[in-house]
């Protein structure tokens, strides 16, 4: 197995284009307004001793919420520090309090430093794990941005305190983590340091999961957060879907660093489940109760829960799995997500967000019960600008910084390209308006390598190649063509953008006599703001498809031909009444921009 290394964002430069536009719109917008709102709801104050800031309320997360917005300044300030001093400011007072809240021994936990007759590592469920292994993640991501070495040091003493309770002393009362996180955490620090112990303390809680019976939730099962059985036999993604993916990561990480086969074994046919638990749009964990996977195919579009943190765990759980192997179905997931579910968890202005990703919206579902306290639960419609748990605001903050990481792999023959953005990065130069159109130049000068690989998407029916002017067969082997190429080279690849409906696995009951319309990567809906009310429109399903510019966002609205249903009577025979109508589609994550409207994303067949 010849394993890959990534090209870190820091290294691959966004030149223009799409994602050039929200990285800055999430360095000057984005973060400092999540900073802003972390400040108001005492994310920050929480980190003082509770005599100097007396606060209303904490949480068991808030470490965690901090340290994510940390890790996304950080990775702001490795690409252009210069431009962004009062960012460094505010990461310095923050990491400041970090270092003063620290106790002697290592413990650093705000909520329950501010309450010391609770016990530390004494309730599983309660986080203190998870926050670490953020404020470690926040440590590498600084250190290597700037140089300083405060917040590492104190995550380095954290770390060691864990290591001496869990694992040598074994005095706690719970062995593994409730909520994974710091498994993956700990093997970036050993990356990031060279010391073998973090490795040993990731290995360590993978390897003790599912080995003892441990305390959960108490309304939730075993596998809500994966601890039935050791990790190497797990073969279904079960439980609650952030947890998993967490977990998922930190098992590759194992597979590629150790070379564990049973561990990249089990990460596969985790994949293969997990992807039958997706929506179109890349989002999983369906279900609000528990913020869980169910059963294949359960797919609910109104009531879907599908969580931007756990979209982006997915994503990060493939780059790991691109590692290990050059598979296209990795890149292609990462794909579908990037354009889709996590896109939409943030308003086109940057400042607002969403926990929750449905797929529908119909607001007669909340008036239709008599009863108020019947009314059933539904996602919200409108973004926030914070929530009691807000996670994913600094999470989605973090993967826009970083989102050059998902550009490039390589190892000593050879450089892969997985997603098309317009980048520099070494001796290549990619060029490209993605996903906007699908013409992608790759532009070589002193490449160093023999090979260069070029993904063709899945859901790409027809594409061109060509090498320096030349024409190139397009025979995809597991989503890549890999070509050999001269230290100067130039590579054109063409992607066919038209529009298609697609349909879903006869097993998910939701979609049946359904399509979705899809645009190159792109997921469209209808929203009642461009086509009044769509609880009666169908589609006809074949085209033809007319593009239209428009002021919301830089892709284009798709109008199709369709239909718009009613009958005379509430039960009737034969066919219903059908008057030809077109029907105006937009890209699924610029929907709830434009204040509120139903929305859907799967459309009837008329």
């Amino acid at each position: 197995m010849k394993n890959y290394s990534f090209v870190p964002f820091y290294k691959t430069v966004l030149t223009d284009g799409f994602w050039k536009d929200r990285q800055k719109l999430n360095a000057d917008v984005s973060i400092p307004n999540v900073y802003k709102r972390f400040k108001e709801t005492d994310r920050i104050d929480c980190l003082y001793p509770w005599w100097k800031r007396p606060l209303s309320h904490s949480d068991l997360f808030y470490d965690s919420d901090t340290a994510k917005w940390l890790e996304a300044a950080a990775y702001v300030l490795h690409a252009n520090r210069a431009d962004y001093p009062e960012l460094e400011k505010s990461c310095d007072e923050v990491i400041e309090l970090l270092k003063k809240r620290q106790q002697s021994n290592g413990y650093l936990n705000s909520y329950f430093q501010r309450r010391p007759f609770l016990p530390k590592f004494h309730s599983r469920p309660d986080h203190e794990l998870y926050c670490a292994g953020h404020i470690m993640e926040a440590a590498v991501a600084y250190f290597q941005a700037t140089g300083k070495d405060a917040l590492l040091s104190v995550a380095e003493k954290y770390a060691d305190h864990i290591r001496d309770r869990f694992m040598i002393k074994q005095n706690t009362a719970f062995s593994t983590p409730g909520h994974e996180e710091i498994e993956l955490a700990l093997f970036r620090m050993y990356e990031a340091t060279g010391k073998e112990k973090y490795k040993e303390l990731a290995e360590f809680f993978l390897n003790k999961r599912g080995t003892v019976k441990e305390k959960t939730y108490r309304t939730f099962y075993d596998a809500y957060d994966q601890h039935e059985i050791p990790v190497r036999e797990l073969s279904s993604a079960e439980g609650h879907a952030v947890r998993a993916m967490y977990l998922y990561c930190g098992m590759a990480d194992m597979a590629r660093i150790s070379g564990d086969d049973g561990m990249l074994s089990a990460c596969k046919r985790l994949f293969d489940d997990a992807c039958k638990k997706m929506y179109v749009t890349g989002g999983i964990g369906s279900d609000y109760n528990g913020e869980c996977f169910t059963i294949p195919y359960d797919l609910p579009n109104r009531t879907a829960y599908s969580e931007s943190c756990a979209a982006i765990s997915f994503m990060m759980f493939c780059r790991r799995m691109l590692l290990l192997e050059k598979d296209g179905r990795y890149a292609d997931v990462i794909e579908r997500i990037m354009y889709n579910n996590f896109l939409s968890g943030v308003s086109l202005n940057g400042k607002a967000f969403f926990y929750e990703n449905p797929l529908e919206i119909c607001r007669t579902d909340l008036t239709r019960s008599r009863t108020v306290i019947k009314r059933p639960r539904l996602p919200q419609w409108q973004r926030q600008e914070v929530f009691k748990c807000s996670c994913c605001p600094p999470n989605i903050n973090r993967t826009v910084a970083s989102i050059g990481d998902y550009i490039f792999t390589e190892n000593e023959t050879e450089t892969v390209l997985h997603q098309y953005v317009a980048c520099e990065s070494d001796s290549l130069r990619v060029e490209t308006n993605y996903p906007i159109d699908g013409k992608i130049i790759v532009r070589g000068q002193g490449y160093g390598k023999n090979l260069f690989s070029v993904r063709v998407p899945a859901w790409c029916k027809d594409a061109t190649l060509s090498l320096n002017g030349k024409k190139v067969a397009v025979f995809p082997e597991k989503g890549y063509v890999t070509l050999k190429v001269d230290p100067d080279f130039t590579l054109e690849l063409t992607l066919d953008m038209n529009p298609f409906f697609i349909k879903t696995h006869p097993l998910c009951r939701e979609n049946r006599n359904k399509v979705a319309l899809q645009r190159g990567p792109v997921v469209y809906c209808l929203e009642e703001k461009d086509n009044g009310d769509i609880v009666p429109l169908a589609v006809v399903g074949s085209g033809p498809f007319t593009e239209t510019e428009n002021n919301l966002t830089p892709l284009p609205f798709i109008d199709v031909q369709g239909k718009e249903l009613s009958a005379g009577a509430t039960y009737y025979e034969g066919e219903c009444d059908a008057k030809e109508r077109t029907l105006r589609f937009i890209p699924y994550y610029a929907f709830g921009n434009r204040g509120e409207s139903d929305m859907k994303v799967w459309v009837p067949l008329a």
